[in-house]
């Protein structure tokens, strides 16, 4: 595996589970049919839907609503800028919807484009390894910056990846506190700043993997 990203966009606010199951979304053409069919059709538990917690694995996306709490998801990189659009298409049915802070994740695994090792790179954006060594050993140092950016709050993490050998870990969270308190304004967002922000995201992998 030379890379693997995952990108959600995450909704906080006030949610009926329920009302997400896969017929929905075959009802009003928010999927294609096959995805839907992935998940009704399969024999593993790829659907839960109840009044507290709904969980749908489809075939190329993956959603996940709490009361408080909704998300869709995707590690299809051909799906990435189908995602705004999706949760777009999702809200415009439930514009009175009660949301306050919407946030948008982009996780990666990636190996260097550079010469430098995963390690060398780490190193160079976050020099923490006389810090580590008086916490104990071995040494995995990373680092997280918060910054502000065309109003977003955005964290981003550093460090060596777990899941890919001799890869490096990139998470991104832009998280938008203001201009939103219903579904209505969370559609303008994704239909605003959904290809910006991701645009934004990839530029800045690029640019820490190849030291820019």
């Amino acid at each position: 595996m030379a890379a693997y990203n995952e990108i959600n966009i995450v909704a906080v606010g006030s949610f009926n589970p329920a009302i997400f199951q896969p017929e929905w979304f075959r009802e009003h053409d928010i999927l294609p049919q096959e995805e839907i069919d992935a998940a009704v059709e399969a024999d593993s538990q790829r659907v839960v839907v109840t009044n507290d917690v709904t969980s749908i694995v489809f075939d190329s996306v993956r959603l996940d609503v709490q009361q408080e709490r909704w998300s869709l998801g995707t590690n299809r990189p051909d799906w990435k800028k189908d995602l705004g659009p999706i949760t777009a298409s999702v809200f415009k049915l439930l514009l009175h919807t009660p949301i306050h802070t919407v946030g948008f994740n982009y996780v990666a695994h990636r190996r260097p484009e550079s010469p430098l090792t995963a390690e060398q790179i780490v190193d160079r954006w976050a020099p923490l390894d006389e810090l580590a060594t008086l916490v104990g050993t071995p040494v995995a140092a990373g680092g997280t910056v918060r910054c502000d950016w065309e109003g977003y709050r955005v964290t981003v993490q550093v460090e060596k990846s777990v899941r890919l050998k001799g890869g490096i870990f990139v998470g991104q969270n832009y998280e938008m506190p203001k201009k939103v308190n219903n579904a209505a304004g969370f559609v303008a967002l994704l239909e605003t700043d959904w290809l910006k922000v991701i645009q934004r995201a990839e530029q800045l992998l690029k640019n820490i993997c190849e030291l820019k």
